[in-house]
């Protein structure tokens, strides 16, 4: 008689577990999509906020329904935010050079006037660019996703906007 092996046993027992884990990550992550109310906030620090460039992945009104259209027009790259020292913002895929100062709170992030240089770029992209500032105004908030990253949400009087970490 050949004696039995474990290693089987054992494979199979990690592969449960991992699934099992992987679905719970699943449910997470639409919970927290659906309702991120319930994520884990984060303290708003400028080591964090400044470890990322940070890219637009939604903006909608108080009811959920998509706002901002032109920002994101498949024609053109997403907008992208960055910080950086010395509390300097910067706006990223933008036609001209827009940049504003920021001031980190214990709660918030207050940005300054916004500055731009006023080169002519095609009709797109000048909306796309009178837009961009629309969406860093109101109560910031740092939030961990179900995947572990940060998820940045700024949230105003008629807007939510919600910025992710870039990945090249």
């Amino acid at each position: 008689m050949k004696p039995t092996s474990i290693k089987p046993i054992v494979t199979t027992l990690c592969m449960a577990t991992v699934l099992s884990m992987t679905a719970c990550q699943s449910f997470s992550k639409t919970t927290t999509t659906t309702n991120p109310a319930s994520a884990v906030t984060l303290p708003l620090s400028d080591a964090k906020l400044q470890h990322y460039t940070w890219q637009l992945t939604s903006v909608t009104d108080k009811m959920g329904n998509p706002k901002a259209g032109i920002l994101f027009d498949k024609k053109l790259p997403p907008l992208q935010i960055s910080f950086h020292k010395g509390g300097r913002l910067v706006f990223g895929n933008t036609c001209n050079n827009l940049s504003t100062s920021y001031i980190l709170t214990n709660d918030n992030v207050i940005i300054g006037e916004i500055m731009s240089t006023r080169m002519l770029c095609e009709p797109e992209r000048m909306q796309f660019d009178d837009l961009a500032p629309s969406v860093l105004q109101g109560q910031f908030k740092l939030t961990q996703g179900a995947d572990g990253e940060p998820v940045l949400t700024v949230t105003g009087d008629k807007l939510i906007s919600v910025f992710t970490p870039y990945v090249k």
